[in-house]
């Protein structure tokens, strides 16, 4: 007997967000989840802990009590989303990189 946990990753432009997160249940690697992407994952009855993570940024972990058969509904994301990351890139850039943020040329014409 099985329970089902059904994952959905927002769909949204930040941090990570061309490349799989790693879906981890009980610690143990799942099977990774992409932008927009839902699946499934087949776990025993019992306590779980799911988690999701890349590189060395991961989420908190979610306990969660599973019975025969149930289904538990998840979504995952990024806290910085769309125009807040955006503008931290956009704020990065001007201070990390701020010789590349202007550019000056000759005027065109008389003067």
């Amino acid at each position: 007997m099985s329970a089902t946990i059904r994952l959905t990753r927002r769909a949204g432009i930040g941090p990570g967000s061309a490349r799989p997160l790693q879906v981890l249940v009980d610690g143990k690697k799942a099977a990774p989840i992409r932008a927009g992407q839902t699946v499934e994952y087949r776990v025993e009855p019992g306590r779980r802990r799911i988690q999701v993570k890349q590189d060395w940024c991961a989420s908190t972990e979610l306990a969660l009590s599973f019975e025969d058969e149930s289904t538990a509904t998840l979504e995952c994301g990024c806290f910085i989303e769309g125009w807040t990351f955006i503008f931290m890139v956009l704020w990065a850039w001007r201070v990390l990189v701020p010789g590349k943020l202007f550019w000056v040329k000759r005027k065109s014409g008389r003067g």
